[in-house]
């Protein structure tokens, strides 16, 4: 099976327009539309100049089946809202609904650094309700009556899940890993910095690496160069220097966001887990303050191979001009 989720192009607004009148897509939505052709491009446009809903096209073995999203993406608080829809009803069943909820859960929490996602369920909807119980969503409240329709009024539940409990209850499933096409391309920016704007640099770190910053700091620490003496460790091999991890913060700094001219004034790190020769670190820096003129707070932080928080921190610098 090759589930994929790609970005919406232009040329799938009829499609997406028939699927969200069809019947069997509108009784589990807030309303019953009539829509044209026109009303989906002036969508389109809407949703493709804001950075606060990712919307994509559920792909099963190349066939297009419906739709899914992120919306109300809120940067300061770190939450978000999800939903989706199989248009396609012969393909409900088939096991989709674990691989959205769990892709969907790795992506917001590994890939837009967010810290809680949320999500609104008539009441009569027992099945989506439970099968988001399944994957550790929680109820948080009901709505009594809060939609009408179809001259009835109807309830709502509101449930979330945390990060920090997907990351406790994550390997207790057994999932297939599905390609989801970013929204969030690496790129030089200019000097106009939104908040919540981000970039990241990712690197496997080498014995070469570990060597060559030994060399040039004279941190000849045995636990990062001496196999035996490392194995006596607490971490039983060898560690990489945690600066060393912490030097692609100003990677992206430098390069990246803010970019060319960027002036460090300040960083602080919580040394969270070490890094291991081998491992693939991600440093994404996220702006979270601009405090005056070209003087911006960012937030730092360092991942592994398996989404863990290396590092994390915040830094003060200088906008280049």
């Amino acid at each position: 099976m090759a589930l994929i989720l790609r970005k919406i192009i232009e040329d799938d607004l009829n499609m997406i327009m028939n699927w969200r009148m069809m019947p069997e897509v509108t009784k589990y939505m807030y309303t019953d539309p009539k829509l044209t052709l026109e009303d989906q491009k002036k969508w389109y446009e809407s949703i493709m100049c804001s950075d606060k809903a990712f919307y994509w096209i559920i792909q099963f073995d190349g066939i297009d089946i419906g739709l899914i999203n992120i919306v109300h993406i809120d940067k300061i608080n770190k939450r978000c809202e999800w939903a989706y829809y199989i248009a396609d009803t012969s393909f409900r069943g088939k096991g989709i609904a674990t691989l959205l909820e769990c892709n969907i859960y790795d992506f917001v929490f590994h890939e837009l650094h967010l810290n809680k996602v949320c999500c609104e369920v008539f009441c009569n909807n027992e099945k989506v309700i439970a099968i988001h119980k399944k994957f550790g969503a929680e109820i948080e409240g009901i709505q009594r009556q809060h939609i009408r329709k179809n001259g009835e009024y109807l309830d709502i539940v509101q449930m979330a899940i945390t990060k920090e409990k997907w990351h406790n209850i994550r390997d207790s499933y057994h999932y297939e890993n599905i390609e989801i096409e970013n929204y969030l391309p690496i790129q030089q920016i200019d000097s106009s910095l939104c908040l919540g704007q981000s970039c990241s640099f990712t690197k496997t770190i080498t014995e070469a690496d570990v060597a060559l910053f030994a060399g040039v700091t004279g941190d000849f620490n045995s636990i990062h160069i001496n196999e035996i003496e490392a194995a006596k460790s607490i971490f039983g091999k060898r560690v990489c220097h945690g600066m060393l991890v912490a030097s692609y913060i100003s990677t992206v700094l430098g390069t990246a966001l803010p970019g060319e001219g960027t002036i460090y004034r300040s960083q602080k790190l919580d040394f969270v887990k070490p890094a291991f020769i081998g491992d693939t670190i991600t440093a994404t820096v996220t702006v979270k303050q601009c405090m005056k003129k070209n003087i911006i707070l960012l937030e730092t932080i360092v991942t592994n191979q398996n989404h863990e928080t290396l590092i994390e921190g915040e830094a003060v610098v200088k906008a280049g001009n």
